[in-house]
């Protein structure tokens, strides 16, 4: 999550401070906001985001998770909401993917009749004449197919996923701690 450095960063002022700190007003409204939304995918979240509400009260929480106070991160909510994309944009990635894995794919005209970029682009010349199947020109670089993405190996999956729980127990176990020391020191 792209909120995880902030809160490590300020985990001292999370702690101690009984106040919510307006430099983390927005970092801990999205990650509330976000828990109903990732709980079945990542269950720590929830015992994170409860830890908040318990710390901040339950009005907070509650405005939170319904965005009340504006307050949380326009681009999380863009991420996760649940709005279907274009389908100008799908067709899109389609005709993109084909094109990178030399499928064939004839993308749906009623779709793109909309799209004016595509539009534009057939109605443009060819001006490479001498374009023959398979044939190689001389000069020029790069150019061809374009490679599929390399994704992390195994054991590089597991080491991100070992090193998200490491981070998610330190934040479980510190926002317990700073439930105990509130009803110790209050």
């Amino acid at each position: 999550m792209i909120y995880i450095p902030v809160y490590l960063t300020f985990i001292v002022i999370i702690l101690f401070y009984r106040e919510l700190d307006p430099g983390l007003e927005e970092a801990i409204a999205s990650l509330i906001w976000a828990s109903p939304r990732l709980q079945t995918d990542v269950p720590e979240i929830k015992v994170i985001a409860d830890q908040f509400t318990i710390k901040y009260g339950k009005e907070f929480g509650q405005a939170c998770r319904t965005n009340a106070l504006n307050n949380v991160s326009e681009k999380v909510m863009h991420k996760l909401g649940v709005q279907a994309p274009p389908k100008i944009l799908i067709e899109r990635y389609m005709i993109e993917i084909s094109k990178s894995y030399n499928v064939p794919f004839e993308p749906d005209p009623s779709v793109m009749g909309q799209d004016e970029i595509f539009a534009a682009e057939n109605l443009l010349i060819d001006l490479d004449e001498n374009k023959k199947p398979g044939g190689g020109g001389g000069g020029g670089g790069g150019g061809g197919m374009l490679q599929p993405m390399s994704y992390p190996s195994q054991p590089q999956v597991r080491s991100i996923i070992q090193n998200r729980n490491i981070i998610i127990r330190l934040l479980i176990t510190c926002l317990q701690n700073c439930i105990v020391l509130k009803h110790i020191c209050c």
